[in-house]
């Protein structure tokens, strides 16, 4: 099973922003090797910068990915606009299936 976790350098390119956005991107890696690990799968973990839905469908394409399950915010209204959808556009762009599984609210 390969994680991957895309940092969208459009957000930032350098600075205490970046690192966040890597730290957290560390932190869902992990997580998911973890989780992946105990149930007795063999987890590759790989964290990539750049726009992030380019990023996930190179990486789809080089790695010979069979299926995509990602992550989505569900963001609507100004925020979609702003932000976009990563995950549309994945599902737009993918040579392969995709499942996409809402996250929890967060406040």
């Amino acid at each position: 099973m390969h994680t991957l976790y895309a940092v969208d350098t459009r957000l930032a390119r350098s600075g205490p922003l970046l690192e966040t956005l890597r730290d957290k991107g560390r932190k869902a890696v992990r997580d998911v090797e973890v989780t992946g690990t105990q149930a007795g799968l063999t987890v590759v973990i790989e964290i990539v910068e750049g726009n992030s839905h380019e990023e996930i469908v190179d990486y789809i394409t080089e790695h010979g990915i069979d299926m995509v399950i990602m992550g989505t915010h569900g963001r609507t209204g100004l925020d979609r606009v702003v932000m976009g959808s990563v995950a549309e556009r994945v599902v737009r762009r993918s040579p392969v299936p995709v499942v996409t599984v809402r996250g929890e609210e967060q406040n």
